[in-house]
């Protein structure tokens, strides 16, 4: 009898904690489940490897990978960079949605309720979860998502029999390798050359400096250092009898390291590669146009938000309501189907201490690119972008006059929205947007991004700082209420691409409301507008004095510096010298570097005006001030090494 009662505790206990290690491996059907295996590499967009393009680097493990799998030639990270992709990726969910889209968080995120990491999923599913070792995230982890997240992770700490879901990232591709000092740098650029054995062909973004070259080809070498890694990983998986098993899924976490790239909204900081191997075991969870795959290359679009939804359906569960991506692998979808997918959306808001508005949605060969802060440059200062000698020179060239109008774009203002054609133009240097053939269809992909900013609703028309400062209530009706407010805000930054003389009657009366963020976004409509609105300098010179919110009259100084009023230097740090928040300090001294790059002002900022209130965990205006303090002083006219 007792030994009876033993084996039903056990027998309970193992219920309750998902059953035995063979109970774990099967679905509710009781069909085992496949293992999955996410090869990651960093900062790592399609363009770099021989498998997209003659000039990439070899990755033969890769391409073997390929020749048993799915080739993926329009694969998207939602966002540019670490943080942003992979709080997409372990949700799911898009990131303005949820608040996850600054790189990095000034406060972490607490997930709604209904939103789930897919660790945290798999994990409540039977599967051994683990990480090696990158996170990242700008949300609050759930409690134990990963059984294990370490420099030591690895499936072979599994029950017998247990499915496992296996990340494992490497930083050979990193921006970091990338921050080697001048006098490395070879003189002559025929002797920078790539694994191919010749130079490198750059985007026409770049100036043909050795500089670039020699940039270009370490981060090909680099690329096949990744690849010897990587083949190791898929060793131990065959020594321990599972790649049969085993869906694995390599992947960029977003865009290339080189300059321009990484934290913008082009396509490459955003086509990352991506290679699915099928197992034989598990081939029967797809169509049967997969049966045998054989280096199909896919031209549907997937992207980060499709990830999670795509293991849950091979894993034979649920995808939950709040998730916004579309399984891509089932045995209902067809190779046709699959390749009729022809959307992704992408964002890019502030980038370490750099702050930007963009978003992009793409359909089929077209994309549109709307940025909300149109009359700051893709080059705004950012200090770690800038740690990369290439991009030193780059800057160095321009201000000296000695790049073309492609290459000298990334440090213009730019349109408030964009229309490229992917296919003719994938460095998306031809604007379209004002050609009369392409009218109807700006307006289409004009009227698709609106409505899915609104639907959602984007939380970066509220600024990072009121978002974080300001408990965000959940309640139906404060988010009833707070969608109608974006959808207001959304509306006024619109102006910004409607004529002047339409816009005026509308703005005096935005610029007069009584909501302070109604305010707010009419001026930086104003200032997009520039010396068209200089109607409105004796209002806005009250704002700048007079307003109660500081974000306000930052803005309104702005619009009054971009018109040439003087004194705006001294108003700008007045207002630094009062606010208490952090991040409404890093909003003003973005607008202090914009002043001071695009028109030549001088700031003298002090240390002691950046003294914060410790009301944020991560400390960004201190960041801010040790990084860029240097550069509003210097002289950035040597060009070494060209």
């Amino acid at each position: 009898m007792i030994n009876r009662n033993i084996k039903c505790v056990l027998a309970l206990l193992l219920l309750i904690l998902g059953g035995s290690a063979l109970a774990r491996a099967e679905n509710a059907s009781g069909v085992s489940r496949p293992n999955f295996l996410w090869l990651v590499s960093e900062d790592n967009a399609k363009h770099f490897l021989q498998l997209y393009n003659d000039a990439g680097a070899p990755m033969p493990n890769i391409e073997k990978l390929a020749t048993q799998g799915l080739v993926f030639d329009n694969a998207y990270s939602n966002s540019a960079v670490c943080s942003v992709a992979r709080s997409t990726l372990a949700t799911g969910v898009y990131a303005p949605k949820i608040g996850t889209q600054f790189h990095r968080a000034a406060q972490k995120v607490v997930l709604k309720k209904g939103i789930q990491t897919i660790s945290e999923m798999l994990k409540q599913a039977g599967y051994y979860t683990s990480n090696n070792a990158k996170k990242d995230y700008n949300f609050s982890e759930p409690q134990g998502h990963w059984d294990d997240s370490s420099l030591s992770a690895t499936w072979k700490n599994r029950d017998p029999d247990q499915p496992f879901f296996h990340m494992q990232t490497w930083q050979d591709t990193h921006e970091h390798v990338l921050h080697f000092a001048a006098d490395e740098i070879p003189s002559a650029a025929t002797t920078a050359t790539p694994p191919l054995g010749q130079p490198a062909t750059l985007f026409p973004v770049y100036p043909d400096i050795p500089a670039f070259q020699y940039t270009h080809a370490y981060y090909l070498q680099q690329h096949q250092i990744l690849d010897n890694k990587i083949g190791q990983t898929l060793d131990a998986l065959r020594a321990d009898g599972l790649l049969e098993d085993t869906f694995i899924f390599y992947f960029g976490d977003h865009g290339g390291a080189l300059p321009a790239s990484k934290g913008t909204i082009y396509d490459r900081g955003l086509n990352i590669p991506l290679v699915v191997r099928i197992p034989k075991n598990y081939q029967h969870l797809l169509h049967s146009d997969f049966s045998a795959p054989n280096n199909v290359r896919v031209k549907g679009v997937v992207s980060f938000i499709d990830f999670a939804p795509t293991l849950l359906e091979l894993a034979g569960l649920e995808k939950p309501p709040q998730q916004d991506g579309e399984s891509f692998l089932s045995n209902t979808m067809s190779l046709a189907e699959l390749n009729s997918r022809d959307t992704t959306f992408s964002y890019a808001d502030r980038f370490d201490e750099k702050m930007d508005f963009n978003r992009a949605i793409r359909v089929g060969r077209f994309k549109y690119i709307r940025s909300y802060f149109p009359y700051y440059p893709d080059a705004l200062f950012n200090d770690y972008r800038e740690r990369q000698v290439a991009a030193k020179q780059w800057k160095a060239l321009y201000r000296a006059g000695r790049t073309n109008e492609i290459q000298s774009a990334f440090f213009r203002p730019r349109a408030p929205e964009r229309l490229y054609d992917i296919a003719a133009d994938p460095h998306e240097t031809i604007n379209l947007a004002s050609k009369a053939q392409y009218q109807n269809l700006l307006t289409s992909l004009r009227d698709q991004l609106n409505d899915t900013l609104k639907g959602m609703p984007d939380l970066s028309f509220i600024p990072e700082s009121v978002l974080v400062n300001n408990k965000v209530t959940t309640t139906q009706e404060a988010e009833q209420a707070r969608k109608k407010h974006i959808a207001k805000l959304l509306d006024i930054a619109n102006l910004q691409y409607q004529n002047y003389s339409d816009s005026k009657t509308y703005l005096t009366q935005y610029i007069n409301s009584q909501d302070a963020l109604s305010r707010y976004w009419a001026l930086i409509v104003l200032s997009s507008f520039a010396e068209k609105a200089a109607a409105f300098l004796p209002l806005v010179k009250q704002i700048a004095a007079q307003d109660p919110n500081n974000l306000v009259r930052a803005r309104a100084i702005e619009f009054l510096a971009i018109l040439g009023e003087q004194n705006t230097a001294s108003q700008l740090i007045a207002l630094l010298q009062k606010t208490t928040s952090d991040l409404e300090k890093l909003e003003i001294l973005n607008i202090a570097t914009y002043l001071h790059d695009v028109h030549g002002l001088l700031f003298d900022i002090q240390d002691s005006e950046l003294t914060t209130a410790g009301q944020i965990d991560k400390n960004l205006v201190d960041y801010w001030f040790s990084s860029r303090q240097a550069h509003l002083s210097s002289q950035n006219t040597l060009i070494q090494h060209q």
